[in-house]
């Protein structure tokens, strides 16, 4: 629970506001999903579901997350990014160096992806990625370095 309550005022601090209405509701959908894929390992939503600490049925909370997931307003600059930044500075100053790892795989009804992450506790933490319709192969050099040039921006 105190890993919950870490997370979920970590997000909250890195908008420097305190956030109200449908923000505040994203950010602790946000803490869930989070702190859901941590404590199960896996990125299954039955699975995180199980893992989320507050009250209700499971099923609800899968319906939960799977709106979040759908929702148009939820994006990658306003959500995902302060997250990012906020991982990315405490690995930093752990002294040990950043190790960043790019793979590709396949990922569900014809799609690829092309994931750059940042090894922690020999756990690949995804930082950005690229999902395209395709098979299993590989991609383009070109994609390989704007997805570089990406994460160092």
């Amino acid at each position: 629970m105190k890993l919950y309550k870490t997370l979920r005022e970590g997000l909250k601090k890195s908008y420097g506001q305190e956030p109200k209405g449908n923000q505040a509701r994203h950010l602790n959908t946000l803490a869930n999903f989070v702190y859901g894929i941590i404590q199960c390992r896996h990125v299954q939503l039955p699975q995180i579901a199980s893992e989320i600490p507050n009250a209700g049925k499971e099923e609800s909370k899968i319906m939960q997350l799977r709106r979040w997931l759908a929702n148009q307003t939820i994006t990658f600059e306003l959500y995902y990014l302060p997250f990012l930044q906020i991982v990315l500075n405490t690995l930093t100053n752990t002294g040990q160096p950043l190790v960043l790892i790019i793979d590709g795989s396949t990922t569900g009804r014809g799609c690829i992806t092309l994931m750059v992450s940042v090894v922690y506790q020999n756990r690949a933490l995804p930082l950005m990625w690229v999902t395209r319709k395709g098979k299993k192969g590989h991609f383009p050099e070109t994609m390989h370095v704007e997805l570089i040039k990406a994460v160092h921006d």
